[in-house]
């Protein structure tokens, strides 16, 4: 750096709450071993997961979508 140059670091920190989430056993086991894998934590693995996935499931019908087809 030259002089004058100012190196700045912004951090934010995204409100966080604490969520009971009930998942299958090979879905929390295999998800243990991805972050140990990553060396990242659960809920690092979970977040990406959905950022990931997020698309994807927005284009699935929701359940009102679906309904007068399973009426019939």
């Amino acid at each position: 750096m030259g002089r004058g140059d100012v190196q700045t670091k912004v951090h934010t920190m995204a409100t966080k709450k604490k969520m009971t989430l009930y998942l299958p056993e090979d879905l929390v086991a295999q998800t243990k071993t991805e972050a140990g894998r990553q060396e990242r934590s659960l809920s690092w693995i979970m977040e990406l997961a959905w950022k990931i996935a997020r698309e994807r499931i927005q284009e699935m019908p929701a359940i009102e979508e679906l309904a007068p087809a399973l009426s019939e």
